[in-house]
């Protein structure tokens, strides 16, 4: 990981261009992140450590500062960083998601369930 590479990332109201609306805390800098289509309040992120952490809009501190609840096990995760995650269409609560790593890997997640690593996983190159 790059010395400076920043650890925030950001939610913007384009009413307000001048100041974010949300700030975004991971345990390690994002390399994409995205709103759950059931959930608007609810996210997932893929850093760059190759784990995903999940946050709910709704929580957060006063000054707007939102931290995971809840992070994948680093070890049952992505070996390189997590560049892209995409919403399951499946399920009433949305809380299944797929997530694809330089890794070579194509790893199925359930964040009611995160301890118990992917759900499902598919190895694209070894």
């Amino acid at each position: 990981m790059p010395k400076n590479m920043p650890l925030y990332s950001y939610i913007w109201n384009l009413k307000n261009p001048n100041f974010p609306e949300k700030t975004i805390s991971p345990p390690s800098p994002l390399c994409t992140l995205q709103f759950n289509h059931k959930n608007s309040d609810i996210l997932v992120g893929g850093s760059y450590n190759g784990s995903l952490q999940f946050y709910d809009l709704r929580k957060g501190d006063s000054k707007g500062v939102i931290t995971p609840f809840a992070t994948s096990v680093l070890e049952k995760s992505h070996h390189d960083p997590v560049y892209d995650v995409h919403w399951l269409a499946t399920g009433k609560l949305g809380s299944e998601c797929v997530s694809t790593s330089s890794d070579g890997r194509v790893l199925w997640w359930d964040y009611r369930n995160l301890d118990a690593g992917p759900t499902d996983e598919l190895i694209l190159s070894e």
